[in-house]
């Protein structure tokens, strides 16, 4: 028989005081990502303030073995929040931080989303060329990690944004890729 208990959501009695913590666990920074999706529909932000303080200052993360599986996730989610408030300059930043991020430490979970992330923020800044390069590294991502539903996913929206199929513009901007990569 399983006993009843009474459990605490770390951040429901002291809200928004729990932000104000000086680390965070993998709990706590998933906590945070659920309040900032939420609160952003409120336009309100400190969660997602949060979050992008601790991006920046990834000392604040309680280590873990797998504390670098956390991040690309967290830069994929908060550029996302910036990219739903219209903040495509920012929502760059962030993607761009956290491609090199899954770069540096070769995980590639989040990859195509930031990808896509760059590319829908830079097609929404008026810079078409750029943001269909991105396009064709979010659709070269999602096919090297060979998940059918990303793939899908991509394709229609890469599609929808840049009115034309993702492998036209792999196929169109291969080249510049290329030369971007051996630099």
């Amino acid at each position: 028989m399983v006993s009843q208990y009474t459990v605490q959501f770390p951040y429901q009695s002291n809200y928004p005081s729990g932000l104000e913590k000086e680390t965070y666990d993998f709990v706590d920074i998933n906590i945070l990502m659920l309040i900032a999706e939420i609160q952003i529909k409120y336009e309100e932000y400190q969660s997602l303030n949060k979050l992008i303080e601790i991006l920046n200052n990834r000392k604040s993360i309680i280590a873990r073995s797998d504390s670098n599986l956390m991040f690309p996730t967290m830069f994929s989610n908060v550029a996302l929040f910036l990219v739903r408030n219209k903040q495509y300059e920012e929502a760059l930043g962030v993607a761009e931080s956290g491609i090199k991020f899954s770069k540096e430490f070769n995980n590639m979970a989040s990859l195509a989303h930031l990808h896509y992330v760059q590319s829908h923020s830079l097609l929404k800044l008026g810079r078409t060329r750029e943001a269909e390069i991105e396009a064709s590294k979010c659709i070269a991502s999602a096919i090297a990690k060979d998940n059918i539903e990303e793939k899908k996913v991509f394709h229609r929206e890469i599609e929808f944004d840049h009115n034309t199929s993702p492998i036209d513009l792999l196929k169109r901007h291969q080249e510049s890729i290329n030369k971007k990569n051996a630099n």
